[in-house]
C-alpha cells in the first residue's frame, strides 16, 4: 500500500492561501461527488454481497479527506481575504461559511454511516456472509494473505483455500500479523477498534484530535472548528473574522497533518480492516471540521 507523502499533500494546501480561491461551490460539489462515489461502492457490495477484484476504498477515502480539508481552507482563506481587504459584505461571507458547514454537517453523518455499514461488511466477510471473488483473493501480495489467514474465520478461510491456496497455512515466508480481536464483540463500538489502535501511536500530534477519533460518536458541534467564526464574521467582517477564519484554517491544516498519520498507521491492517480503519479516520476527520 503506497504510503501518503505528507509533505507534497500540505503543499498543496499551502498554496491555496496565496491563490485566488477557487470557487466553494465547486470545491464542495467534488467533495459530494466523491462521498457519492464512495457510498455507491459500498452499495454495490452490500447488493451482491461480494467483494470483486477492483473493490478498493483506500485511495477514495484519502482522497476524500484531502478535498475537505481544500474545501474547508478555500472558505475559510477566502472569507479571511475579504475581511483584511476591507470589505463590508458580510452577508456573502456568512453564505460562505454557512454553505460549508451545512454539507460538512451533513457528510459528518454520512461518513459516519459509511463506517457502520463498513463494519457490516467486514464482519460478514469475515463470517462468509460477504463472499470474496477469486479475483480478489489473487490480487493479494503475501503479506495481505497471512493477514486475511489471521483475520477470516476458520470455517470461511477453509472455503477458499482450494481458490487460494496461501491461505492454507502459515510458512510461507510472510510476516504474521496479529488478529484483530473482538470484531464480533460489542458491534456498536466494532467499527472504532481498528481505527483507535491506529490512532494510538499518534496521540502526540493533537489531543484533542485523537479524542475525537477515538470517540467519533460524540456530537460533532462539540469538536467543531469553525461554527463560532460564522456568528463572529456576520457581525463584522473585520480583525475579529479574519483572525477567527485564519486560526480555523491552520487547525484544520494541523488536524489534516494528524488524519494523514492516522492513515498510514492503517496501513499495517492488511488487507481487509484497513479500509474501514481508514473510513473511521475520515469519519472523525469530517465531524472535526463541521
Amino acid at each position: 500500500m503506497k504510503r501518503i507523502t505528507l509533505a507534497a499533500a500540505v503543499l498543496s494546501f499551502t498554496s491555496l492561501a496565496s491563490a485566488a480561491p477557487a470557487p466553494v461551490a465547486k470545491s464542495l460539489t467534488s467533495l459530494e461527488t466523491s462521498l457519492h462515489a464512495l457510498e455507491k461502492t459500498v452499495a454495490e457490495v452490500e447488493r451482491r454481497k461480494t467483494v470483486s477484484g477492483d473493490f478498493d476504498l483506500d485511495a477514495a477515502l484519502e482522497a476524500y479527506a484531502q478535498q475537505a480539508l481544500e474545501a474547508f481552507r478555500e472558505t475559510y482563506d477566502g472569507v479571511g481575504a475579504q475581511a483584511k481587504a476591507g470589505s463590508r459584505d458580510a452577508a456573502t461571507a456568512r453564505a460562505a461559511l454557512q454553505r460549508f458547514e451545512t454539507t460538512a454537517a451533513a457528510h459528518a453523518k454520512r461518513t459516519h454511516a459509511l463506517v457502520l455499514r463498513l463494519s457490516d461488511l467486514t464482519r460478514g466477510m469475515r463470517t462468509g456472509a460477504v463472499s470474496l471473488s477469486p479475483d480478489y483473493l489473487r490480487k493479494l501480495d503475501d503479506e495481505e494473505i497471512a493477514g486475511l489467514r489471521d483475520f477470516l474465520s476458520p470455517e470461511t478461510r477453509q472455503r477458499y483455500e482450494s481458490v487460494e491456496p496461501r491461505l492454507r497455512a502459515p510458512g510461507n515466508g510472510s510476516a504474521r500479523l496479529a488478529p484483530l480481536v473482538g470484531l464480533d464483540d460489542a458491534p456498536e463500538r466494532a467499527e472504532l477498534r481498528c481505527a483507535a489502535d491506529a490512532w494510538r501511536a499518534q496521540r502526540r500530534a493533537s489531543r484533542s484530535w485523537a479524542e475525537q477519533l477515538g470517540d467519533f460518536v460524540m456530537p460533532p458541534a462539540e469538536a467543531a472548528l469553525g461554527l463560532g467564526c460564522v456568528a463572529i464574521c456576520e457581525a463584522s467582517l473585520g480583525t475579529a473574522c479574519a483572525s477567527c477564519v485564519g486560526a480555523g484554517s491552520v487547525a484544520a491544516v494541523a488536524l489534516y497533518k494528524g488524519a494523514v498519520e492516522a492513515f498510514n498507521s492503517c496501513n499495517r491492517f492488511r488487507p481487509t480492516p484497513r479500509f474501514l480503519c481508514k473510513a473511521a479516520v475520515v469519519a472523525a476527520f469530517i465531524a472535526a471540521l463541521a
